[in-house]
């Protein structure tokens, strides 16, 4: 079998889908094609428009459908509470890390025990 017979046979079986997971089945087998070179670039590229038409046309009543957006949510009527005043911001470790020291500076190296200077 060709790789246009065989992109003709997966057209023919999307046109034929009756649900979406029929649609869905047939898209993981020309993707696996795809995959093992027995279709072309062309013909998968194809194969998804195709598919994306039929989902858009025949199967809409079958895809989830997205939240509605309110326009009537009102803003709270409280201001968020501030954090206690004993919790320190970053975990409390304000402070304590004063940053990187400059590089290589008062290194020492472990196997002689001789101290590094650098100039």
């Amino acid at each position: 079998m060709t790789r246009t017979n065989r992109g003709r046979r997966f057209e023919a079986d999307l046109n034929d889908a009756t649900s979406l997971q029929d649609l869905n089945r047939i898209a993981a087998g020309y993707e696996s094609a795809l995959m093992w070179k027995m279709l072309g670039p062309h013909q998968g590229l194809r194969l998804e428009r195709i598919r994306t038409e039929l989902e858009r046309d025949k199967f809409s009543a079958e895809m989830k459908a997205l939240p509605e957006i309110k326009d009537d949510v009102s803003p709270p009527s409280e201001p968020p509470a501030a954090p206690p005043a004993d919790v320190e911001p970053w975990g409390g470790c304000r402070g304590k890390f004063r940053g990187a020291r400059p590089f290589n500076q008062g290194t020492e190296d472990r196997r002689e025990g001789v101290r590094v200077v650098h100039d």
